[in-house]
C-alpha cells in the first residue's frame, strides 16, 4: 500500500506497550462498499516484519 505523506494525520508512540500508531485520512466513509476497516481491525501484518530501533 502506497501512502502519500499528505494522507498521514498523525504518528503516535506508546512506549509502555512498545506500540506505534499511524492515523491516515480515510479514502472512503466507514461502512461504505469497498471499505476494508469497518471493524477497526487495521491491516497491520506488513508492520510485523518492520525492524524498529
Amino acid at each position: 500500500m502506497n501512502v502519500d505523506l499528505n494522507e498521514v494525520l498523525g504518528c503516535y508512540r506508546y512506549d509502555q506497550a512498545l506500540a506505534i500508531k499511524f492515523t491516515l485520512r480515510r479514502r472512503s466513509l466507514c461502512g461504505s462498499p469497498g471499505e476494508r476497516d469497518t471493524f477497526g481491525a487495521q491491516q497491520h501484518t506488513r508492520l510485523l516484519s518492520l525492524l524498529l530501533f
